[in-house]
């Protein structure tokens, strides 16, 4: 989870105003708030994509899962617009192959996730079993995903088969346990500072923007 603190020039003055329409101080800052998380839902998945591999679509899916909230501070002069989420699975961002080989093939996964850095080959892990565990690529129901093996061994699985005469032979296999390969999350990726600038300079601009226009209507109703 990262919290963006948009310092704003117009708050200052709207605290004042509100001083004197203390009824329109809750609605303002709701305003204010959603202004602000609107914001970055749209300027996100346009960034994003200019600094890492990730596409624009599960960027903004990532965020649409109410995982921009703002977060108040009556005691400073800045609004703070809260981003939290999990690691996205590294198939999210650019891979080779895309699919996995039919023929019985070797081959070596790579994926893309900071685009100055370029393909980067995902070398083997050493699993719980002190054995080196390949990257594979693999089909789920969700689409293809990036995994390896864990060298942890669970559960069973019951094997039935037919031998001469009928009779049928069962014995038990325990099953590796795999695990998903995930990298950065959306929050991760803010704190790049080729992230991070040019979204606070954006924030404050269009909070600013939105105070302004605020100020504009308490004016006329002073008036």
């Amino acid at each position: 989870m990262v919290t963006l603190m948009a310092d704003t020039k117009k708050l200052e003055d709207v605290a004042r105003e509100l001083l004197t329409y203390p009824a329109q101080a809750g609605k303002l800052l709701f305003q204010v708030g959603k202004t602000g998380e609107r914001h970055v839902l749209n300027q996100l998945p346009k960034l994003l994509p200019q600094v890492f591999g990730v596409d624009a679509a599960p960027a903004k899916q990532a965020l649409r899962r109410r995982r921009v909230r703002t977060v108040y501070n009556r005691d400073s002069q800045q609004i703070a617009i809260e981003i939290a989420g999990r690691p996205f699975t590294l198939t999210r961002f650019a891979h080779s192959p895309v699919r996995p080989q039919l023929a019985g093939k070797r081959y070596k996964v790579r994926a893309v996730i900071y685009n100055n850095r370029g393909v980067q080959q995902l070398r083997p892990l050493v699993g719980s079993d002190g054995k080196l565990k390949p990257v594979f690529l693999a089909p789920t129901l969700g689409g293809y995903l990036l995994f390896r093996r864990t060298g942890v061994f669970q559960g069973a699985r019951k094997r039935v088969f037919s031998v001469a005469g009928g009779r049928q032979v069962a014995f038990r296999a325990k099953a590796e346990k795999l695990e998903v390969l995930r990298s950065l999350s959306v929050p991760q990726m803010i704190t790049a500072k080729q992230v991070s600038d040019p979204l606070m300079k954006s924030l404050a601009r269009s909070i600013d923007r939105k105070l302004s226009s605020e100020l504009n209507k308490l004016g006329g109703n002073k008036a």
